[in-house]
């Protein structure tokens, strides 16, 4: 499913480790949970660097056993 939401949380966990780990949130109106993207998610037209906080964007969003999981996402 493909939702407009806006990125409230960015986190770079190890900026200049071989081990980075970079996450965040979005926060869609329509859904009780925030949805989660990572490095491992598909960005369109962007890289995590470029993301801001507020930032509007589209995600396709899919249910896990987790939560919601953004597989792509497009500023």
């Amino acid at each position: 499913m493909l939702v407009k939401g806006k990125i409230t949380i960015l986190i770079d966990d190890q900026p200049e480790g071989a081990n980075r780990i970079q996450y965040g949130f979005v926060k869609v109106k329509s859904m009780k949970e925030d949805v989660f993207f990572n490095t491992l998610t598909s960005f369109e037209n962007t890289a995590f660097e470029e993301l801001k906080i507020g930032d509007k964007v589209k995600v396709f969003v899919k249910q896990t056993d987790l939560g919601p999981l953004a597989e792509s996402l497009i500023l």
